[in-house]
Protein backbone atom coordinates (compact mmCIF):
# COMPACT_ATOMS: atom_id res chain seq x y z
CA UNK A 1 0.00 0.00 0.00
CA UNK A 2 1.44 3.51 -0.89
CA UNK A 3 1.60 6.49 1.43
CA UNK A 4 -1.65 7.94 -0.46
CA UNK A 5 -3.56 4.73 0.34
CA UNK A 6 -2.00 4.44 4.04
CA UNK A 7 -2.70 8.40 4.46
CA UNK A 8 -6.58 7.83 2.97
CA UNK A 9 -7.49 4.48 5.30
CA UNK A 10 -6.15 6.17 8.68
CA UNK A 11 -7.94 9.41 7.69
CA UNK A 12 -11.25 7.15 6.87
CA UNK A 13 -10.81 5.92 10.56
CA UNK A 14 -10.28 9.49 12.20
CA UNK A 15 -13.44 10.70 10.18
CA UNK A 16 -15.37 7.53 11.15
CA UNK A 17 -14.48 8.15 15.18
CA UNK A 18 -15.24 11.93 15.25
CA UNK A 19 -18.68 11.18 13.51
CA UNK A 20 -19.10 8.30 15.95
CA UNK A 21 -18.28 10.52 18.63
CA UNK A 22 -20.47 13.58 17.30
CA UNK A 23 -23.29 11.04 17.30
CA UNK A 24 -22.81 9.88 20.86
CA UNK A 25 -22.60 13.48 22.02
CA UNK A 26 -25.93 14.39 20.34
CA UNK A 27 -27.57 11.31 22.14
CA UNK A 28 -26.30 12.17 25.38
CA UNK A 29 -27.50 15.45 25.31
CA UNK A 30 -30.63 14.37 24.03
CA UNK A 31 -31.75 10.83 25.51
CA UNK A 32 -34.06 10.18 22.97
CA UNK A 33 -34.71 6.84 21.23
CA UNK A 34 -34.25 7.65 17.79
CA UNK A 35 -30.51 8.99 17.96
CA UNK A 36 -29.72 5.79 19.90
CA UNK A 37 -31.07 4.10 16.69
CA UNK A 38 -28.59 7.28 14.69
CA UNK A 39 -25.86 6.19 17.16
CA UNK A 40 -26.28 2.22 16.28
CA UNK A 41 -26.24 3.08 12.87
CA UNK A 42 -23.41 5.42 12.59
CA UNK A 43 -21.15 3.07 14.38
CA UNK A 44 -22.42 0.00 12.63
CA UNK A 45 -22.16 1.85 9.15
CA UNK A 46 -18.24 2.82 10.72
CA UNK A 47 -17.60 -1.01 11.50
CA UNK A 48 -18.98 -2.18 8.15
CA UNK A 49 -16.29 0.30 6.24
CA UNK A 50 -13.74 -0.83 8.45
CA UNK A 51 -14.01 -4.64 7.75
CA UNK A 52 -14.46 -3.96 4.08
CA UNK A 53 -12.29 -1.80 2.35
CA UNK A 54 -9.75 -1.31 5.69
CA UNK A 55 -8.88 -4.61 6.64
CA UNK A 56 -8.32 -5.50 3.38
CA UNK A 57 -5.55 -2.43 2.53
CA UNK A 58 -4.51 -3.46 6.18
CA UNK A 59 -3.58 -7.30 4.92
CA UNK A 60 -1.77 -5.75 2.30
CA UNK A 61 0.32 -3.41 4.42
CA UNK A 62 0.96 -5.99 7.57
CA UNK A 63 1.82 -8.92 4.88
CA UNK A 64 2.52 -7.35 1.33
CA UNK A 65 4.15 -10.35 0.27
CA UNK A 66 0.53 -13.13 0.71
CA UNK A 67 -0.94 -14.16 -2.49
CA UNK A 68 -4.35 -12.41 -3.40
CA UNK A 69 -6.23 -16.24 -2.70
CA UNK A 70 -4.86 -15.65 0.69
CA UNK A 71 -5.41 -11.93 1.19
CA UNK A 72 -9.13 -12.81 -0.18
CA UNK A 73 -9.88 -15.45 2.31
CA UNK A 74 -8.41 -13.65 5.34
CA UNK A 75 -10.69 -10.55 4.04
CA UNK A 76 -14.34 -12.86 3.75
CA UNK A 77 -13.17 -13.92 7.47
CA UNK A 78 -13.71 -10.26 8.37
CA UNK A 79 -16.08 -9.18 6.12
CA UNK A 80 -18.68 -12.36 6.01
CA UNK A 81 -18.40 -12.46 10.11
CA UNK A 82 -18.90 -8.83 11.14
CA UNK A 83 -18.64 -6.25 8.01
CA UNK A 84 -22.33 -7.85 6.08
CA UNK A 85 -24.15 -8.28 8.96
CA UNK A 86 -22.89 -4.65 9.97
CA UNK A 87 -24.26 -3.67 7.05
CA UNK A 88 -27.57 -5.25 7.35
CA UNK A 89 -28.18 -4.25 11.09
CA UNK A 90 -27.32 -0.31 10.22
CA UNK A 91 -29.92 -0.29 7.26
CA UNK A 92 -32.12 -1.73 9.62
CA UNK A 93 -31.33 1.09 11.99
CA UNK A 94 -31.20 3.33 9.45
CA UNK A 95 -35.18 2.89 8.81
CA UNK A 96 -36.35 2.48 12.22
CA UNK A 97 -34.06 6.45 12.64
CA UNK A 98 -36.06 7.71 9.22
CA UNK A 99 -39.69 5.95 11.29
CA UNK A 100 -39.02 8.06 14.73
CA UNK A 101 -37.59 11.10 12.71
CA UNK A 102 -41.19 11.15 11.19
CA UNK A 103 -42.83 10.15 14.13
CA UNK A 104 -43.83 7.38 13.15
CA UNK A 105 -44.66 5.00 15.80
CA UNK A 106 -42.79 1.52 15.52
CA UNK A 107 -44.36 -0.91 19.16
CA UNK A 108 -41.60 -3.86 19.90
CA UNK A 109 -43.34 -6.13 17.65
CA UNK A 110 -43.18 -3.80 14.49
CA UNK A 111 -39.32 -3.26 15.07
CA UNK A 112 -38.29 -6.97 15.36
CA UNK A 113 -41.03 -7.62 12.28
CA UNK A 114 -38.39 -5.23 10.18
CA UNK A 115 -35.52 -6.75 11.71
CA UNK A 116 -36.18 -10.09 10.76
CA UNK A 117 -34.97 -9.84 7.34
CA UNK A 118 -32.00 -7.94 7.87
CA UNK A 119 -31.17 -10.78 10.60
CA UNK A 120 -31.71 -13.23 8.38
CA UNK A 121 -29.36 -11.98 5.95
CA UNK A 122 -26.46 -11.19 8.61
CA UNK A 123 -27.13 -14.85 9.39
CA UNK A 124 -26.51 -16.25 5.95
CA UNK A 125 -23.62 -14.36 5.87
CA UNK A 126 -22.11 -15.92 8.89
CA UNK A 127 -23.18 -19.08 7.30
CA UNK A 128 -21.69 -18.75 4.26
CA UNK A 129 -18.46 -18.08 6.17
CA UNK A 130 -18.37 -21.32 7.59
CA UNK A 131 -19.38 -22.83 4.24
CA UNK A 132 -16.83 -20.93 2.82
CA UNK A 133 -13.93 -22.32 4.92
CA UNK A 134 -15.00 -25.59 3.90
CA UNK A 135 -14.55 -24.61 0.41
CA UNK A 136 -18.31 -24.58 -0.59
CA UNK A 137 -21.36 -22.13 -0.70
CA UNK A 138 -20.24 -20.45 -3.97
CA UNK A 139 -24.39 -19.88 -5.04
CA UNK A 140 -24.71 -17.93 -1.53
CA UNK A 141 -21.44 -16.05 -1.44
CA UNK A 142 -23.18 -14.53 -4.77
CA UNK A 143 -26.51 -14.06 -3.92
CA UNK A 144 -25.45 -12.02 -0.60
CA UNK A 145 -22.95 -10.14 -2.83
CA UNK A 146 -25.91 -9.33 -5.29
CA UNK A 147 -28.03 -8.10 -2.21
CA UNK A 148 -25.22 -5.82 -0.91
CA UNK A 149 -24.04 -4.48 -4.38
CA UNK A 150 -27.72 -4.43 -5.49
CA UNK A 151 -29.79 -4.93 -3.20
CA UNK A 152 -28.75 -2.84 -0.51
CA UNK A 153 -28.56 -0.13 -2.69
CA UNK A 154 -32.29 -0.14 -4.28
CA UNK A 155 -33.36 0.25 -0.25
CA UNK A 156 -31.47 2.61 0.82
CA UNK A 157 -32.54 5.01 -2.42
CA UNK A 158 -36.30 4.04 -1.86
CA UNK A 159 -36.48 4.61 1.60
CA UNK A 160 -34.83 7.75 2.05
CA UNK A 161 -36.62 9.14 -1.09
CA UNK A 162 -40.32 7.78 0.75
CA UNK A 163 -38.74 9.36 3.79
CA UNK A 164 -38.37 12.44 1.40
CA UNK A 165 -41.27 12.83 0.62
CA UNK A 166 -42.50 12.55 4.00
CA UNK A 167 -40.42 15.48 5.47
CA UNK A 168 -41.76 17.56 2.89
CA UNK A 169 -45.40 17.65 3.78
CA UNK A 170 -43.85 19.19 7.05
CA UNK A 171 -44.03 22.65 7.91
CA UNK A 172 -40.76 25.04 6.92
CA UNK A 173 -39.40 25.11 10.83
CA UNK A 174 -39.78 21.66 11.75
CA UNK A 175 -38.58 19.82 8.48
CA UNK A 176 -36.12 21.98 7.49
CA UNK A 177 -32.99 20.88 8.80
CA UNK A 178 -34.85 16.73 8.07
CA UNK A 179 -35.15 17.68 4.43
CA UNK A 180 -31.08 18.55 4.67
CA UNK A 181 -30.74 15.23 7.02
CA UNK A 182 -31.94 12.99 4.25
CA UNK A 183 -30.60 14.72 1.55
CA UNK A 184 -26.97 14.38 2.41
CA UNK A 185 -27.52 10.85 3.32
CA UNK A 186 -29.36 10.08 -0.09
CA UNK A 187 -26.96 11.91 -2.41
CA UNK A 188 -24.08 10.76 -0.20
CA UNK A 189 -25.32 6.67 -0.93
CA UNK A 190 -25.75 7.70 -4.52
CA UNK A 191 -22.53 9.02 -5.32
CA UNK A 192 -21.07 6.12 -3.03
CA UNK A 193 -23.51 3.61 -5.42
CA UNK A 194 -22.26 5.09 -8.52
CA UNK A 195 -18.09 4.78 -7.73
CA UNK A 196 -19.11 1.01 -6.68
CA UNK A 197 -20.41 0.57 -10.15
CA UNK A 198 -18.03 2.32 -12.48
CA UNK A 199 -14.68 1.99 -12.58
CA UNK A 200 -12.71 5.30 -12.50
CA UNK A 201 -9.83 6.51 -10.50
CA UNK A 202 -11.78 6.80 -7.21
CA UNK A 203 -13.45 3.29 -7.65
CA UNK A 204 -13.11 0.88 -4.36
CA UNK A 205 -10.94 -0.73 -5.98
CA UNK A 206 -8.18 1.75 -5.81
CA UNK A 207 -8.57 2.06 -2.15
CA UNK A 208 -9.21 5.47 -1.81
CA UNK A 209 -13.04 5.73 -2.59
CA UNK A 210 -13.26 4.82 1.25
CA UNK A 211 -12.98 8.66 2.29
CA UNK A 212 -16.14 9.56 0.78
CA UNK A 213 -18.03 6.56 2.41
CA UNK A 214 -17.27 7.80 5.87
CA UNK A 215 -17.10 11.60 4.69
CA UNK A 216 -20.58 11.12 3.82
CA UNK A 217 -21.67 10.35 7.35
CA UNK A 218 -20.66 13.93 8.67
CA UNK A 219 -23.51 16.00 6.58
CA UNK A 220 -26.13 13.79 7.74
CA UNK A 221 -24.35 14.17 11.92
CA UNK A 222 -24.44 17.68 11.54
CA UNK A 223 -28.11 17.95 9.61
CA UNK A 224 -29.79 16.08 12.36
CA UNK A 225 -27.92 17.94 15.50
CA UNK A 226 -28.76 21.10 13.82
CA UNK A 227 -32.17 19.98 13.66
CA UNK A 228 -32.77 19.30 17.70
CA UNK A 229 -30.55 22.06 18.33
CA UNK A 230 -33.44 24.25 16.74
CA UNK A 231 -35.91 22.55 17.62
CA UNK A 232 -35.32 23.23 21.27
CA UNK A 233 -35.46 26.43 20.65
CA UNK A 234 -38.30 26.81 19.21
CA UNK A 235 -40.29 24.14 20.95
CA UNK A 236 -40.79 20.40 19.78
CA UNK A 237 -44.91 20.48 20.91
CA UNK A 238 -47.32 23.09 19.93
CA UNK A 239 -47.21 25.28 23.09
CA UNK A 240 -49.84 23.62 25.17
CA UNK A 241 -52.14 25.26 27.61
CA UNK A 242 -52.05 25.11 31.48
CA UNK A 243 -54.96 22.52 31.49
CA UNK A 244 -53.46 20.26 29.02
CA UNK A 245 -50.42 20.60 31.52
CA UNK A 246 -52.45 20.19 34.80
CA UNK A 247 -52.53 16.66 34.79
CA UNK A 248 -48.93 16.44 34.33
CA UNK A 249 -48.35 18.98 37.59
CA UNK A 250 -50.82 16.08 39.65
CA UNK A 251 -48.51 13.65 38.36
CA UNK A 252 -45.29 14.88 38.95
CA UNK A 253 -45.93 17.19 42.52
CA UNK A 254 -44.65 20.41 40.68
CA UNK A 255 -44.92 23.50 42.83
CA UNK A 256 -47.45 26.14 41.04
CA UNK A 257 -44.18 28.76 40.36
CA UNK A 258 -42.99 25.25 38.76
CA UNK A 259 -46.16 24.75 37.11
CA UNK A 260 -45.69 28.54 35.41
CA UNK A 261 -41.89 27.73 34.35
CA UNK A 262 -43.09 24.78 32.95
CA UNK A 263 -45.89 26.34 30.62
CA UNK A 264 -43.14 28.67 29.69
CA UNK A 265 -40.28 25.74 29.16
CA UNK A 266 -42.65 24.17 26.84
CA UNK A 267 -43.66 27.48 24.94
CA UNK A 268 -39.94 27.14 23.80
CA UNK A 269 -39.22 30.84 26.28
CA UNK A 270 -35.39 31.14 26.96
CA UNK A 271 -34.84 31.63 30.16
CA UNK A 272 -34.16 35.41 30.32
CA UNK A 273 -37.99 35.23 29.14
CA UNK A 274 -39.10 33.47 31.80
CA UNK A 275 -37.09 36.02 34.20
CA UNK A 276 -39.04 38.85 33.02
CA UNK A 277 -42.52 37.16 32.70
CA UNK A 278 -42.23 35.74 36.25
CA UNK A 279 -40.30 38.36 37.50
CA UNK A 280 -37.49 36.38 39.34
CA UNK A 281 -33.79 35.85 38.66
CA UNK A 282 -31.99 33.95 36.19
CA UNK A 283 -30.58 31.90 38.72
CA UNK A 284 -34.20 31.15 40.80
CA UNK A 285 -35.47 30.12 36.99
CA UNK A 286 -32.37 27.66 36.71
CA UNK A 287 -33.31 25.94 39.98
CA UNK A 288 -37.22 25.63 38.97
CA UNK A 289 -36.14 24.40 35.63
CA UNK A 290 -33.80 21.35 37.54
CA UNK A 291 -35.96 20.63 39.72
CA UNK A 292 -38.61 20.32 37.09
CA UNK A 293 -36.37 18.12 35.21
CA UNK A 294 -35.20 15.68 38.16
CA UNK A 295 -39.28 15.34 38.84
CA UNK A 296 -40.38 14.53 35.96
CA UNK A 297 -36.86 12.33 35.22
CA UNK A 298 -35.34 14.00 32.24
CA UNK A 299 -32.64 15.93 31.08
CA UNK A 300 -33.67 18.83 29.00
CA UNK A 301 -36.72 20.36 27.39
CA UNK A 302 -36.85 18.43 24.41
CA UNK A 303 -37.15 14.95 25.95
CA UNK A 304 -39.37 16.91 28.69
CA UNK A 305 -41.60 17.90 25.64
CA UNK A 306 -41.54 14.50 24.16
CA UNK A 307 -42.20 12.70 27.62
CA UNK A 308 -45.66 15.00 27.84
CA UNK A 309 -46.55 14.27 24.02
CA UNK A 310 -46.13 10.64 24.39
CA UNK A 311 -47.79 10.29 27.61
CA UNK A 312 -50.61 12.47 26.25
CA UNK A 313 -50.88 10.05 23.18
CA UNK A 314 -51.61 6.90 25.45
Amino acid sequence: MNAVNLAANLGSLVIGGIVIYAAFRLDRKYRLSVLRHYLGYVILAVVSGFFDWIVFNLIELMAPGVSAAQSDAVYHIFWDLIGFPGAMAAACLLLWTLAGLLRIRLDRRRKLWIAAPFVVLGLLSISYAVLRANHSGAPLGVFLWNVFLFGLPVFQVLILSAALAGVIRLKEGAGAYLRLFILALLGGYLVWHALSLLASPWHPSYRLSVLWYFLMLAPPTWALAAHFQAAECREVLESPGPDDLAPYILEYGLTAREADVLLLLLAGKSYQAMKSDLFISLQTVKNHVSRIYGKTGVRNRVELANKIRNASRR
